[in-house]
């Protein structure tokens, strides 16, 4: 009896073995798919999270700059239009008269600015923390965001190396404006080359006489 018992055993461990073999297999293919259901879940609540960033901006951004800019026409905010920016990211270079004068100035106006600024900051947090994907609400809002950091980037500067202020303002300003540039090397980069080719083509229909000299040999008589 222990004879066929032993016998016996070796087939059962071996099915037994199959079993949790194909058990494994299932469990495993159980966490692939649970994983890739978690991350299609991450990335629409991260495309969520950037609509509702983009919209924050319409709300909040866009009036208070609308706002700003009707002072600055009116002369509110002199020695910020006296900074001279030159150059495009990454080398852009600012220029202050008066640095302690334009803190003060951008502090004036019931702190506008300030107030612009520290709503692109939790904007940009979103984004740079990942939350957000940057990629979705790069079209709809990289132009006016580069813009208005452009535009307060001396203060800005100034803000964040004496604080470490507006730190993910000026990483998504670096990100948004590199890509930016990139894209318009690239367009650059396709008009030259279709500017060539069709310069390639006018050449090819040009047709030059050949030239004979008088008296060469072959001149008819």
């Amino acid at each position: 009896m222990l004879e066929i018992l032993y016998f016996l055993s070796g087939p059962i461990i071996a099915i037994c073995a199959w079993q949790a073999l194909k058990q494994i297999k299932v469990g495993a293919a159980q966490v692939t798919a649970t994983k890739k259901a978690t991350q299609v879940i991450a990335q629409r609540e991260s495309i969520r999270i950037a609509i509702e960033q983009a919209i924050a901006y319409a709300d909040k951004v866009v009036p208070s700059a609308n706002a700003f800019n009707q002072l600055r026409n009116d002369g509110k905010y002199p020695i910020l239009n006296s900074c001279k920016i030159a150059g495009e990211w990454p080398n852009l270079e600012c220029r202050v008269s008066d640095g302690p004068g334009l803190v003060e100035e951008i502090k004036s106006n019931d702190g506008l600015v300030q107030e612009i600024l520290n709503t692109m900051e939790g904007i940009a947090m979103h984004f740079i923390c990942g939350i957000a994907d940057a990629k979705v609400a790069y079209a709809p809002l990289s132009k006016s965001f580069c813009g208005l950091v452009t535009l307060f980037l001396p203060y800005v500067i100034i803000a964040n190396d004496t604080d470490k202020h507006f730190t993910n303002t000026l990483t998504l300003y670096g990100l948004w404006a590199g890509q930016d540039l990139k894209e318009r090397t690239a367009r650059a980069c396709v008009e030259s080359e279709k500017q060539l080719n069709q310069k390639k083509e006018q050449l090819s229909k040009i047709t030059v006489p050949e030239y004979r000299p008088i008296g060469c040999a072959g001149d008819d008589e």
